[in-house]
């Protein structure tokens, strides 16, 4: 999983530092979409059962409380992203109050998270590692950065209605 995670991030990091062809790059910020969407929740689930069955009563209090506050910021990352995309898509203007400046504090949050995942050990920190690489590439496929897209286009005209 961490392999896959890392080439995400490298392949959302090439997006947007190099001109693609258009079909590439809807191609790799959808997938980026997609494994953000799904395969977060299953990586956070994964990590928290490991360790709580495996890793939790071996390590200190510390670290224990490191590795779930892991688990905790990088689930409410992920709801308030899913969720305000939720709401997006029913209503546009419900979302004004959502500006650049969000992003940044959610990608700080996600690097925080797999910062505090370093604490545990085995399964449980390579599952959060790849959870938190997830998240930050669904965040940054949602960043369009050089020209103006289509989609940055089509945004504009939702919130004008």
């Amino acid at each position: 999983m961490l392999a896959f995670a890392l080439a995400e991030m490298v392949a959302i990091a090439c997006i947007r530092r190099t001109v693609l062809p258009q079909l590439f790059e809807v191609a790799i910020r959808a997938l980026a979409r997609f494994v953000g969407l799904l395969l977060v929740p299953v990586l956070l689930r994964l990590a928290y059962g490991s360790w709580t069955n495996r890793i939790r009563p071996h390590l200190a209090v510390w670290r224990n409380g490191l590795g779930l506050s892991s688990v905790v910021v990088l689930s409410v990352v992920w709801l308030s992203y899913g969720a305000l995309l939720l709401i997006f898509s029913v209503r546009p203007d419900w979302t004004r109050f959502y500006d650049p400046t969000w992003y940044g504090v959610l990608l700080f949050l996600t690097l925080c998270a797999a910062l505090l995942a370093v604490a545990l050990r085995g399964d449980a920190r390579m599952h959060l590692i790849s959870a938190a690489l997830c998240v930050d590439a669904w965040l940054q496929s949602m960043v369009y950065s050089g020209s103006m897209s289509r989609a940055l286009e089509w945004v504009s005209r939702m919130r004008a209605r």
